[in-house]
């Protein structure tokens, strides 16, 4: 056991665990095992924090495989959705079984390094005095980034990937509320009954985690990146899969996101791809707006796509900004689609 844990020893007084991990997990038998096994073998003590696995009507054998594991393992606890719910779902029913005196909020197809749930305590006993949720850091393992742009790509995205400009304009001792990651973060239980559950009328990929985040800054609490808090993203990236789900966060969580929270994508690029505002948008936003809608047709994002998937395998013709643009492009075509049935994208 490292530095750390001495300064949070007084959680014992409030007869609480330290932490209760909710791992959220639908159809993805293989990863889930990886995660668990990584979260059983942690450097605190099995008896001090929970592991709570919440199955949201799995069909691939994952009933099966928790009913068996849970009579060895005592500190996982095992919840299943009779109905596939969605994740905003699952999280929820996790919350409201937990023990722990901190929330660890953590997808299935993370595996975390050993020391992954005391590192989260550790900042939190460096903020005891503060709310702060910590967003962990999260990248993906060699194999699946080498000779894969697209996952290259997409591992930009994550805090601990980003290039030297994008980092000079985050503050990451105090990130704005769309960087919250309900995949891999900690909060005080405390300030999760302050703040509530997360809304379940996002039952699609996408939302529930930026609507989380700006009800946790309403709420004065301080989001921080724990850069010490490393765990690998178990999950293998395609160009057409990561299009679709891009398609259907804006599909759908984007545009509950919209009528919740109506400007919360102001001085974004997503601002751009929004309806025009004839009694609000300045004519420069209109001219720019009309402009990126022209630029992103259909014939052009095709166009990007076919390039990007023939040089996939090769690093030296990777290129962020079409990477960016097509993303802008995907995000529109899903802005523009009716509501469609839940996809296979759930994580």
């Amino acid at each position: 056991m490292t530095l750390g844990l001495e300064q949070i020893n007084d959680l014992n007084h409030s007869g609480k665990l330290y932490a209760s991990v909710i791992v959220s997990a639908y159809n993805r038998l293989e990863a889930l095992k990886l995660c668990l096994t990584a979260l059983l073998h942690q450097t605190i003590e099995l008896g001090k924090y929970e592991i709570i696995l919440v199955d949201d009507c799995s069909t691939d054998g994952t009933k099966e495989y928790i009913d068996k594991i849970i009579h060895t393992e005592s500190n996982i606890k095992h919840i299943r959705h009779q109905v596939n719910q969605g994740l905003a779902c699952a999280r929820n029913s996790g919350i409201m079984s937990a023990r722990g005196e901190y929330i660890i909020f953590l997808d299935c197809d993370i595996i975390s390094e050993p020391d992954f749930i005391e590192q989260f305590l550790f900042y939190h006993a460096q903020y005891s005095d503060e709310k702060i949720v910590v967003i962990g850091n999260l990248s993906f393992h060699k194999t699946l980034t080498d000779k894969n742009n697209i996952a290259y790509f997409a591992q930009s995205r994550y805090l601990g990937f980003r290039t030297k400009r994008e980092i000079a304009k985050i503050d990451y001792s105090n990130l704005p509320p769309r960087y919250f990651a309900g995949g891999i973060a900690s909060i005080p239980y405390s300030t999760v009954m302050e703040v509530g559950l997360f809304d379940s009328t996002f039952k699609y990929y996408g939302g529930e985690d930026t609507d989380y985040g700006i009800r946790l800054g309403n709420h004065g609490v301080r989001l921080i990146y724990g850069a010490s808090v490393k765990a690998y993203h178990n999950d293998p990236v395609f160009l057409q899969k990561y299009k679709n789900k891009r398609i259907e966060a804006a599909r759908e969580g984007f545009k509950i996101m919209l009528k919740k929270h109506p400007g919360c994508y102001d001085n974004t690029w997503i601002s751009l791809l929004t309806p025009i505002n004839k009694r609000e948008d300045p004519i420069l936003l209109v001219v720019i707006k009309l402009f990126s809608k022209i630029a992103l047709n259909p014939f052009n994002i095709s166009m990007i796509e076919y390039w990007l998937q023939k040089t996939n395998k090769y690093r030296f013709l990777y290129s962020s900004g079409l990477y960016k643009f097509a993303v802008m492009g995907w995000t529109l075509m899903g802005l523009q689609e009716a509501n469609k049935k839940y996809s296979s994208v759930w994580k």
